[in-house]
């Protein structure tokens, strides 16, 4: 008996040939715009990439470019859902929020600015308002406008103003009554003034004139020494509207304050509808050469006595000069109008000069038709100064 270890060594029994592999089928081509393969399965089916938000609108034309190379393969049963047709492009990154004051339950006709909804009276609307009128029937050629065909009707976007002075507008035709008590805010006649005139309300349009121009008379005879604030917005909404007769007042109003009106406070509103709009340069430096013109003006009627005026039988010069610097350049009166000539000569005027004072009868009223001949000068060059219209 052989030993284990004299045991030839066992030997592993052969492996199989493998089979040779039958040759796979080609995948499915797409040609560019083409698909053979006439049904996907859903597990094969491949995400498209959506369009980056960082494509700022240019989504649509990357994906008509593509369109001739790729093409995207969806579940069949699931289609894509379609798009509302509309006859405009209207961002839909916001949604649009009811106003809470004017969206009328049997209202029939939609507006949307600014991100706020309105439903309205239609009927209401053309009476009053020629740019609707013209809207509703189709007539309007204005690209600030663009209609939306929506499964709840048609909305009309309007870009030419903004909610806030939309509302203001529609609080003045629900309650016009409301403002015959009671002076409304200015930033409130600014905005009815802005919306009647982009939207063609005419009737209040001419409410909003006729109040601004109450409150800033382009008279000389109106003008006292009591300031007004809103000189800024008043100028800018009177360029800017075409209400030309407020603009005298409320240059001048600048002209006077110090710093022309730049640190009188008048942003302190801004959360109640203050412009965010500044002046034309132009204006700004037709104002820089006015306010030399007036104080030059200033400075020659109050610098000294003037001596030219002799009038028989008056006191002394001597008399008459010393009444003048006690009146005038002792008293601060030179000071306190060096920016308001207007109203300084008034004040001139006003001196009981007589006298008392050195002066005859004659001799004041000399020199009060003297000022008031100034006075008027200077405000009727106010109109070339400031470029403003010559009937104003």
């Amino acid at each position: 008996m052989e030993s284990p270890s004299s045991q030839p060594p066992s030997q592993k029994p052969a492996s199989r040939p493998r089979p040779k592999p039958k040759p796979a089928k080609p995948p499915s081509r797409i040609a560019a715009g083409n698909v053979t393969q006439k049904s996907v399965s859903s597990t094969l089916s491949t995400s498209v990439t959506p369009v980056a938000a960082t494509d700022k609108g240019k989504g649509k034309r990357k994906a008509d470019a593509r369109s001739d190379t790729d093409v995207s393969i969806t579940d069949e049963s699931n289609p894509p859902a379609k798009r509302a047709r509309n006859k405009g492009s209207v961002s839909s990154s916001h949604r649009p929020q009811k106003h809470d004051t004017f969206w009328i339950l049997d209202g029939n006709a939609i507006l949307e600015i600014g991100g706020v909804l309105f439903k309205l009276h239609r009927s209401r609307l053309v009476d009053q308002s020629l740019f609707f009128a013209d809207l509703f029937e189709a007539n309007l050629s204005d690209n600030d406008v663009i209609v939306e065909e929506d499964v709840s009707g048609t909305i009309y976007h309007l870009h030419n103003t903004t909610p806030r002075d939309f509302t203001a507008l529609l609080m003045l035709d629900k309650n016009p009554f409301e403002y015959c008590f009671g002076a409304p805010p200015f930033y409130t006649i600014a905005a009815i003034l802005r919306a009647s005139t982009a939207l063609r309300f005419p009737k209040y349009r001419e409410f909003a004139i006729q109040y601004l121009e109450r409150q800033w008379p382009s008279a000389l005879s109106s003008l006292t020494a009591e300031r007004q604030p809103h000189a800024v917005d008043v100028i800018i909404l009177g360029r800017q509207q075409d209400v030309p007769r407020v603009l005298k007042r409320a240059f001048y109003e600048l002209l006077r304050s110090s710093g022309f009106g730049l640190n009188d406070g008048e942003g302190d509103e801004e959360g109640e509808g203050a412009s965010d709009l500044e002046m034309d340069r132009q204006d700004e430096r037709r104002m820089i050469i006015a306010r030399e013109h007036l104080h030059l003006a200033w400075t020659q009627a109050t610098r000294r006595f003037d001596l030219s005026f002799k009038v028989p039988k008056c006191p002394s010069p001597e008399a008459k000069s010393a009444a003048w610097e006690r009146c005038v350049i002792d008293s601060g009166l030179a000071d306190e109008f060096m920016w308001d000539p207007l109203c300084g000569l008034q004040a001139l005027m006003d001196i009981r000069w007589g006298k008392e004072e050195g002066w005859c009868k004659e001799c004041v009223k000399m020199r009060k038709d003297a000022w008031a001949k100034t006075r008027a000068s200077l405000w009727a060059r106010m109109d070339m100064w400031m470029s403003l219209p010559r009937d104003v």
